[in-house]
């Protein structure tokens, strides 16, 4: 039976090395799904990529339970990137979670591509 999660509204922070950063988490009413990050620019590629991990949610926050991506994009658009990971996951995990259907929404300015 395939699971229900539930994504987070995005939180957008900048690194150190001037990327910016967008991340959603992908979670079950436990608190168990994945955490999706999103970067626009890869300290070790410099290029934009989007990578959800397998985590947990507890009083001490998200943990991550594998630190092997199970979905990734390249795409430089954040919002379009994200679309991409969660139907590689619902593919290859499976969840009741619909992006077609569903439409992530990021408000305007939120993600900026770094060229």
């Amino acid at each position: 039976m395939p699971k229900t999660l539930t994504l987070s509204a995005p939180k957008q922070f900048s690194t150190f090395y001037g990327g910016r950063t967008v991340t959603w988490d992908l979670l079950d009413e436990k608190g168990v799904g994945y955490r999706i990050s999103w970067i626009a620019k890869a300290f070790d590629t410099h290029m934009p990529e989007c990578m959800a991990f397998a985590c947990k949610h507890d009083m001490r926050g998200i943990q991550w339970t594998n630190y092997r991506e199970q979905a990734v994009s390249y795409n430089p658009d954040a919002a379009l990137a994200l679309r991409e990971v969660m139907m590689r996951l619902k593919d290859e995990h499976g969840y009741t979670y619909e992006p077609e259907t569903e439409p992530v929404y990021l408000l305007p300015g939120e993600v900026v591509e770094d060229d």
